[in-house]
């Protein structure tokens, strides 16, 4: 299991029963969920268990809750996932409640996961969002991360995928 991660003010820790119930609220949140593929569909607890037991922490990959030091109040989850079936290449992904919008939580957050990730071991670290999602554009241009492609998802929609290659290779 990954160890827990800090920054400046936020921890990261393994999802837990008992960062379950906050997280639920925060995925039932349309606005919170309105630019994540799938995002609009009702959670129940059982189904957000499932998800975290699929993405359970392994071989660096895995799935944290977000904390406010100091309170440890979650404010959202943030991970690293096995999208690519490469162990080079790691998809980085999150979730912040509205409430804790436009505070530089997300900043903080991908500095953190890329410069762990890297630290780990990965050679590149991949965002992929919708292009509508302007607050994680200009989040992955901010973390030093640049646009590789265009594409459209199942819906017609567009996203974008940014990359970052490993300052160790």
């Amino acid at each position: 299991m990954n160890p827990i991660l800090s920054s400046e003010r936020l921890l990261l820790k393994p999802v837990s029963e008992q960062h379950l119930a906050t997280l639920l609220m925060i995925y039932n949140n349309k606005n919170n969920m309105s630019l994540i593929p799938n995002g609009h569909k009702q959670w129940t607890l059982e189904k957000l268990k499932v998800k975290y037991k699929s993405l359970k922490q392994t071989e660096g990959y895995g799935i944290f809750a977000i904390l406010l030091k100091g309170n440890n109040q979650v404010i959202g989850e943030a991970g690293w996932f096995d999208s690519f079936n490469n162990k080079n290449e790691v998809e980085l992904g999150y979730i912040i409640d509205e409430a804790f919008w436009n505070m530089g939580y997300g900043t903080e957050i991908c500095n953190l996961l890329i410069k762990q990730g890297f630290n780990h071991g990965f050679k590149t670290i991949i965002a992929r969002m919708y292009a509508q999602n302007t607050a994680s554009v200009k989040l992955s241009e901010k973390c030093g991360m640049n646009r590789f492609s265009t594409f459209y998802d199942k819906k017609g929609n567009q996203a974008y995928e940014y990359r970052l290659d490993s300052p160790f290779i």
